[in-house]
């Protein structure tokens, strides 16, 4: 955090209405950050996490002001880290699948303003495969819609997060289909 975390009480409380939260920082509080990363952030307690709150930015001021309507503790965060992947389906070294159109899942970690849904694509062999973002689970789903041959293949990934920070990711992907069974 740049600068105190701030709780507004009770936790977790809903306002009837939006209200304006204004923080400020000080030149020793951002230290060398670069300012332009900087947004307000409200600790989600089920995750345990710190989540971007939309916020306008006042540089010449050093304050930052949202609209919220839940209580809870709030700060001013920046986002310097790009999401990061991980194939979680099929496992193994390599990984091996067992049929020409998988399904693959791919986690995401992102530790700062997290993935926007809309960026997150993903590709087998320079080809674009169906990508579906699930923000509650931090993975997306990969469905292949054109077969892939036996062999190795290549799967890229990549998303942005809330901040604009851009990952990606390869991992190859063996194909091996189970062979018939005997007539």
């Amino acid at each position: 955090a740049v600068g105190g975390i701030y709780t507004l009480q009770p936790e977790n409380g809903m306002l009837s209405k939006p209200a304006s939260l204004t923080l400020s920082y000080n030149a020793a509080a951002a230290g060398a950050r670069d300012p332009q990363t900087f947004g307000i952030y409200r600790y989600d307690v089920p995750t345990h996490s710190w989540t971007p709150v939309p916020s306008t930015h006042d540089r010449a001021a050093r304050q930052l002001t949202a609209e919220i309507t839940q209580l809870g503790g709030y700060c001013i965060g920046f986002d310097m880290e790009s999401p990061s992947f991980e194939l979680l389906l099929p496992s193994g070294t390599p990984p091996v699948v067992t049929t020409s159109l998988p399904h693959l899942t791919v986690a995401c970690r992102d530790q700062g303003a997290g993935i926007v849904p809309s960026t997150f694509t993903a590709s087998i062999d320079g080809k674009p495969v169906q990508a579906d973002w699930s923000a509650a689970a931090l993975q997306g789903i990969l469905t292949v819609v054109d077969p892939l041959a036996d062999g190795s293949h290549v799967l890229t990934v990549k998303a942005a997060d809330g901040s604009g920070n851009q990952g990606s990711a390869t991992f190859t992907v063996q194909v091996r289909q189970a062979p018939a069974p005997p007539i």
